[in-house]
């Protein structure tokens, strides 16, 4: 809803979008890193690394890292005062 409400309004948030890419290059990184030891690995290992690569590797990736980095609230916004406009003040 918040994002849906957000997108609606043109609010954007360069920070998070920023580093929730970095998040998602760390992991595909540390992904494809782990395939290559494939042969080392037994089939349940090989395959769960491969599904969560496939999931890495999707275009909404980022979506859902933002989204899970926005309800981790380390990236939340707090109300300094209920302004009419529902503007909100700086992150802390």
């Amino acid at each position: 809803f918040q994002r849906a409400r957000a997108e609606a309004s043109g609010w954007k948030d360069p920070e998070l979008e920023a580093y929730a890419n970095k998040v998602r290059k760390g992991l595909a990184a540390k992904l494809s890193g782990q395939m290559k030891d494939v042969k080392k690995m037994n089939s349940w290992e090989a395959n769960r690394i491969s599904v969560v690569k496939n999931v890495v590797d999707r275009a909404n990736s980022v979506a859902a890292i933002q989204g899970t980095l926005r309800m981790s609230g380390i990236f939340a916004r707090k109300r300094t005062f209920p302004a009419a406009d529902s503007t909100v003040g700086p992150r802390y």
